[in-house]
């Protein structure tokens, strides 16, 4: 909208998830999780508002760093206990609130790893 007026009061509603999913920042398999795409060096030239939960500017999330990690060492724990399978029985319904969430969650199988010790 760079070089229009906007009308006092007039709401404007951003589609966060088109962001997401935008073609010309995401470009091949924009749908897939790939998160090798935020490694330092696969982010250099992006922009910093291109993934919208972590976005740069005035209000960036003052947790991210700590948000990062955490969620790290969660996944790293889980992962190192449990092999996770998606229930392909219980399809997610994607809502669109002010971040997409699945509408009855995601269901997921833990099969515990046996112990290599």
């Amino acid at each position: 909208m760079e070089g229009k007026d906007v009308p006092c009061r007039q709401i404007i509603d951003m589609k966060q998830n088109a962001l997401q999913h935008n073609t010309a920042v995401w470009i091949d398999n924009h749908n897939e999780y790939k998160p090798e795409r935020f490694l330092p060096e696969n982010s250099v030239n992006r922009d910093p508002f291109a993934f919208l939960p972590f976005a740069a500017g005035q209000r960036n999330c003052i947790g991210q760093h700590l948000a990062m990690n955490e969620i790290k060492t969660f996944v790293a724990s889980v992962v190192k206990r449990f092999t996770l399978k998606i229930d392909r029985d219980r399809t997610a319904v994607p809502i669109a609130e002010i971040t997409t969430r699945a509408k009855d969650g995601i269901y997921l199988h833990f099969l515990e790893r046996k112990s290599s010790v």
